[in-house]
């Protein structure tokens, strides 16, 4: 059948958290029509844990014209403390200063809501936002796709999963690849989402003893504390060595009772020289206890279905790079799509030009996604000191490293919108651009 177009190309995107509202955005501005179809009746309410944001994904929020508000909303990371279990310092740096010096932008953490909360904020048109509506199909044929969910469906020309590391909108795909194409998507690949760590996350007010706007983290056998104070609160995550590794589908369900008992397990442990973690916990004012999933897979894409963020990449909360990943995937779809479609009437974004649109943005976020996966990987393992080997290293080896030079590998040829103006005050990024991106 030969593909008519009768309509605008539409996005249809699943998932109104950080990827999904920053790519709703960032096609605001490229005036590519969408709507956002989110499971839950609340977009914005404070839970998660907290998101700490780097000069490559804070340059991307500069560009849409959110940088401003994030720095209204939190205060930057004045000390950096790396301890011992028994809550001594053996290194203390200021790197967000000093990367804000050669980049432009500090480190910044906030709780990951209030990113939430900022974009959607900021959305122009809320009447594209649908809430409540959980997917449940996706129906393809030559001319889109029809994205069913429980009490109606809507139509589109691709769909794009920003539905996170549980993504249905990557079960949906997994499926349908393996009837048209048998054998596409591997049971190894499906495994490769696998989970080794557990991880108490929340937050808390200020706690005496913990200074202003500085982070501790707490390095241990099996255990890494992260302790984040900001004004008036303290955000927290400790990661927790699980005994045996675990495979998608499995998954973990942790209740209110587990967190409790993990919590009870490390409550006299210091986070500082003053303060210990139970006194933390007790004052928290949101806990829980969550599996912490690993994995990049192969096929981000199949016909008219993509992925963003963590449906297609995971990676554990060490060094706080998995949000900012997710972010410049959504920056290079966002890329890609605009591209393709600006030089093409309506009528010519058929199968061939979405086929070249996913290629594109595969090709280009894949391979610095997994320099990215295996740097967090390898770093989980030193600060939990999984062996005596990563205990030396981290406690003996790390200390020597030049933090901003081994940070600024992984910052400096980051993705930007290629669309919208490189603000004044990035520096220091390579800003290589492929043939392919140039207009």
């Amino acid at each position: 059948m030969e593909e008519t177009k009768l309509r605008p190309f539409k996005v249809v995107i699943v998932g109104a958290g950080l990827s999904g509202l920053l790519l709703a955005h960032l096609l605001t501005q490229a005036s590519i029509d969408f709507v956002i179809l989110e499971a839950h009746k609340n977009v914005v309410h404070p839970a998660g844990g907290s998101f700490g944001c780097w000069p490559n994904a804070a340059r991307i929020l500069d560009q849409a014209g959110f940088w401003e508000s994030v720095e209204k909303s939190g205060a930057p990371m004045g000390l950096n403390y790396i301890r011992k279990p028994n809550g001594s310092a053996f290194i203390t740096s200021s790197l967000s200063s000093k990367i804000a010096s050669v980049y432009g932008y500090d480190f910044r953490i906030l709780e990951r809501y209030r990113y939430h909360q900022i974009l959607y904020e900021n959305l122009p048109d809320k009447s594209k936002l649908w809430t409540g509506k959980r997917v449940t199909d996706i129906i393809e044929d030559c001319n889109g796709v029809r994205v069913v969910f429980e009490d109606g469906s809507c139509q589109g020309d691709i769909v794009a999963g920003c539905d996170g590391v549980h993504s249905v909108v990557r079960q949906i795909m997994w499926e349908k690849a393996n009837k048209l194409s048998p054998g596409l998507i591997s049971a190894r690949e499906k495994r490769s989402l696998t989970s080794s760590y557990r991880c108490l996350v929340g937050a808390a007010p200020a706690i005496a003893g913990i200074g202003a706007n500085e982070s501790n983290m707490i390095q241990n056998q099996g255990v890494y504390m992260v302790i984040v104070s900001q004004p008036g609160q303290t955000l927290f995550f400790v990661c927790i060595k699980e005994a045996n590794v675990s495979h998608w589908p499995q998954r973990s369900h942790f209740t209110k009772e587990d967190a409790e008992k993990e919590a009870a397990k490390i409550a006299d442990r210091p986070v500082t020289a003053h303060v210990l973690f139970g006194e933390i916990w007790m004052k928290r004012t949101r806990g829980y206890l969550t599996s912490l999933e690993d994995g990049v897979f192969e096929h981000w894409f199949f016909n008219r279905i993509v992925l963003v963020g963590d449906s297609a990449h995971k990676m554990s909360p060490i060094g706080a790079h998995g949000g900012n990943c997710a972010i410049e995937s959504v920056a290079a779809l966002a890329n890609s799509l605009d591209r393709h479609l600006r030089p093409c009437s309506d009528t010519s974004a058929n199968s061939k030009t979405i086929q070249s649109i996913f290629e594109t943005y595969q090709r280009t976020r894949e391979a610095r996604v997994r320099k990215f996966a295996g740097s967090v990987h390898l770093m989980t393992r030193l600060v939990t000191w999984d062996g005596y080997t990563k205990k030396f290293v981290a406690r003996y080896v790390l200390p020597w490293l030049n933090e901003v030079t081994f940070v600024g590998k992984l910052i400096r040829d980051a993705v930007k919108v290629d669309f919208l103006p490189i603000p004044s005050r990035s520096k220091g990024f390579f800003d290589q651009t492929s043939d392919e991106g140039k207009r």
